[in-house]
C-alpha cells in the first residue's frame, strides 16, 4: 500500500502517467488512457455503512484510487487474513472476500492510494454521513 498526497506523485516513477493525466478527460465507466496496461474507471456513488460494502482484491492490476470529489474510508486487510467468498474471476480481475480491517485510510481530494494484489480492500465507506463521491480508479498492469 502507498498512501500519499497527489502533489507527491512524481516521487513514484510507475505513477508518472497519473501525474500527467488530464483530469478533464474524466469519464464515468472504463476509459482507455494509453492501453489495456493502463486505463481508468470513473466511479460515482454515495458512501454507505461498512456492512454494506464488499471486500475485493485483484491479481493482474494495481488499483490507484484518486478522489475528485467527496471523501471515503477504505478498509484494508492482508489476503492471508481474509476468507474467499467468490473465487477469482480473471476476466474481471477480482475476487470477493470477507475480512476484518487491519488498516483504514481516509481518502479525500488531494490524496491517492495504491493497493497491491495481497491487499484486500473495502471501499465506499462513509466517514460520518453518506455523501456523493466521484473518483477514478486507475488500473496499472503488473
Amino acid at each position: 500500500m502507498i498512501f500519499d498526497q497527489t502533489a507527491n506523485l512524481s516521487r513514484y516513477p510507475f505513477l508518472q502517467q497519473i501525474a500527467q493525466f488530464d483530469f478533464s478527460n474524466y469519464q464515468k465507466g472504463r476509459f482507455t488512457i494509453s492501453s489495456d496496461d493502463f486505463f481508468g474507471i470513473g466511479l460515482e456513488y454515495d458512501t454507505r455503512e461498512a456492512s454494506e460494502c464488499l471486500w475485493e482484491a485483484h491479481r493482474t492490476y494495481l488499483d490507484v484510487h484518486y478522489i475528485l470529489e467527496g471523501e471515503e474510508i477504505i478498509n484494508i486487510t492482508d489476503i492471508s487474513a481474509a476468507v474467499v467468498t467468490k473465487e477469482y474471476d480473471p476476466e474481471g480481475d477480482y475476487g470477493l472476500f470477507e475480512g476484518q480491517k487491519q488498516q483504514a485510510v481516509h481518502l479525500k481530494p488531494g490524496m491517492f492510494l495504491v493497493l497491491y494484489p495481497n491487499e484486500v480492500h473495502q471501499t465506499a465507506i462513509q466517514v460520518s454521513d453518506p455523501i456523493a463521491v466521484r473518483k477514478i480508479v486507475f488500473k496499472i498492469k503488473l
